[in-house]
């Protein structure tokens, strides 16, 4: 499974996927409009307070994410939504939700 995640598209120029000798999976190549390991363009984004990158992953009560997350009566939830055939408004609960819990038990990143 070959995954790219952006929250910029437009940046992402062409993908390829490709037959490779190295492996049985295929490989996949992105062209990106910019160089991701060039500091020399880097501006330094201000954090949403509110979103998953305002977070230090790595000091998170992972136990705590699991227990309450598990917790959820994720079939009431999708069953409260109406008229969401495509499965997106309950995607877009899921992404709240996930970011709601990781926000009560996880430190901010220090700036």
């Amino acid at each position: 499974l070959g995954l790219i995640f952006t929250n910029k598209p437009l940046d992402v120029l062409n993908v390829e996927v490709k037959d490779t000798k190295l492996s049985e999976h295929r490989l996949v190549e992105a062209l990106l409009g910019f160089n991701p390991i060039s500091k020399s363009n880097f501006v330094d984004p201000k954090l949403d307070s509110m979103s998953f990158r305002a977070v230090d992953v790595h000091q998170a009560d992972y136990d705590a994410i699991n227990t309450q997350l598990s917790e959820i009566d994720w079939d009431s939830l999708r069953e409260n939504l109406h008229n969401d055939s495509s499965g997106e408004q309950f995607l877009e609960l899921i992404r709240l939700t996930v970011l709601q819990v990781t926000l009560l038990h996880s430190p901010p990143k220090k700036t």
